[in-house]
């Protein structure tokens, strides 16, 4: 097209106007071709999901997740739009994470006992300094929050067995 405008006479348009021209025009051309059947505005899941859960856990919980869905969810909702900011959502994927114990853990959940880097391994004999599974991090924290688990551990931990159990709620 710019090839054309330019054998035929118009010297005055400068092409690199016209390059961002022409990109301006067929995003926008797709911006409204797609719109309508891209649309989530009126997307309410997040939202349902987390009005099952958040507004029945009693105050102060723990909510232990794994994997980015129930993690966010739960996490906007209770951050960003204030439902239940009481309830600590913790993340066992992040939990996995040098960087968790360091940076977010003393800001983000200052009084939960998070003993260092979690480890999905039910023998504590395969745990080195500075390590934890479940069953060390529950026998810390179950005195002082009610924790609830959503989306389950890691299917490598089943050291909770041991001395607890999963009910469903």
């Amino acid at each position: 097209l710019l090839s054309y405008i330019s054998r035929k006479g118009f010297p005055s348009v400068d092409n690199r106007y016209m390059w961002w021209l022409l990109a301006v025009a067929l995003v926008s051309y797709q911006i409204r071709r797609n719109y309508g059947d891209n649309n989530e505005s009126d997307n309410m899941y997040s939202y349902h999901y987390a009005m099952a859960v958040l507004p029945h856990l009693p105050a102060n919980a723990l909510m232990l997740t794994g994997g980015d869905l129930p993690t966010n969810v739960f996490r906007y909702h209770t951050i960003c739009e204030g439902i239940r900011p009481d309830v600590k959502v913790l993340d066992m994927q992040f939990m996995a994470a040098d960087w968790y114990h360091n940076v977010l853990a003393p800001t983000t959940f200052a009084g939960v006992e998070i003993p260092g880097v979690y480890r999905p391994f039910t023998d504590p004999s395969k745990l080195h300094k500075n390590q934890y599974n479940v069953e060390i991090f529950l026998n810390m924290n179950i005195d002082k929050y009610p924790i609830f688990i959503c989306n389950g551990f890691s299917n490598k931990d089943e050291s909770y067995k041991k001395n607890f159990v999963m009910i469903p709620f």
